[in-house]
């Protein structure tokens, strides 16, 4: 897409992302920033975070107490800038907050990443990216095949891989998630579920929503 299409923010109305990847130096924080003046001007509020400054902010957020106020803000920002991602590792928990910021963003809001690795190698910048790298050959089979789901066991089958049919990876919690949504539609709600604290916040949010405890 050309930026004069861009400039019309036609992107922002249909809450679509933009992603700008390249060299330092080639102006990618610069156009991100354009991008986010151009939308403001049309009436469209915009926050900007930089990267490194994103991850420490939920760090201190957790450990405040005041992270919920902190994504709810985020997730409501009709434009999200996050520029150079990819720069610093981020921890599981990090990775997790950030997971659940762009999956309540997803089709309310727009964001803009600026990265100067290509979207192929974002995955290294993931916590225990030997997970990610070992379900490529499961993704691969997947698109190749047109399976609806894939799904990987690691060597004595303790734990599970699931990618949909797009080969996006489903993580774990987002997993628990759908069978505990599972169980208090068959059930009843009202019921206490048990999972592992190194789950994102949606999951305890998304157990609340769907009736459980």
């Amino acid at each position: 897409m050309q930026l004069d299409q861009l400039s019309a923010c036609d992107w922002v109305r249909q809450h679509q992302n933009v992603i700008i990847t390249g060299l330092t130096g080639c102006g990618k924080t610069f156009v991100a920033c354009a991008l986010a003046n151009k939308a403001c001007r049309q009436g469209h509020r915009a926050l900007y975070f930089y990267a490194p400054k994103l991850f420490r902010a939920l760090t201190t957020a957790t450990a405040d107490g005041s992270l919920p106020g902190l994504l709810n803000k985020i997730a409501k920002a009709p434009v999200l800038v996050v520029d150079d991602w990819g720069m610093a590792k981020i921890d599981e928990r990090q990775y997790r907050d950030f997971l659940e910021i762009l999956d309540d963003r997803h089709g309310c809001g727009s964001t803009v990443m600026t990265s100067q690795f290509p979207v192929n190698a974002w995955h290294e910048a993931i916590p225990d990216p030997t997970v990610a790298e070992n379900l490529q050959d499961l993704i691969r089979a997947v698109r190749e095949t047109g399976s609806e789901i894939g799904i990987g066991f690691d060597g004595d089958a303790d734990r599970i891989g699931i990618v949909d049919g797009d080969g996006t990876i489903i993580w774990g919690d987002y997993l628990l998630l759908l069978y505990a949504r599972d169980v208090l539609a068959r059930t009843g709600k009202g019921q206490s579920i048990i999972f592992d604290v190194k789950c994102s916040q949606a999951l305890p949010d998304g157990i609340a929503r769907a009736g459980g405890l």
